[in-house]
């Protein structure tokens, strides 16, 4: 049994050129991610066709807000493969 979260954000707080008065900065997934979706009635490949991947991470809650942090080093990409023994 395999568990895999990652997490993708910005590190200036900001993703992309979003210019909103709510800006979010990344997101987060983990073996949860596909179900809460399922619960709030969204669609995750309906939501990437669409490039409104922000909404579905919002619907649920997985949206990361750190606000603007005046440094821009990099954007951030982790992901945590565990192996889990049965």
């Amino acid at each position: 049994h395999t568990q895999i979260s990652a997490i993708f954000a910005d590190t200036d707080g900001v993703d992309g050129t979003c210019k909103n008065d709510d800006p979010v900065a990344g997101a987060f997934v983990d073996g949860h991610t596909l179900r809460e979706g399922q619960k709030k009635a969204r669609v995750v490949s309906e939501a990437l066709s669409q490039h409104r991947s922000g909404d579905f991470f919002d619907a649920i809650g997985h949206s990361i807000r750190t606000g603007p942090t005046h440094t821009n080093v990099n954007d951030f990409r982790a992901i945590l493969i565990a192996s889990k023994d049965s």
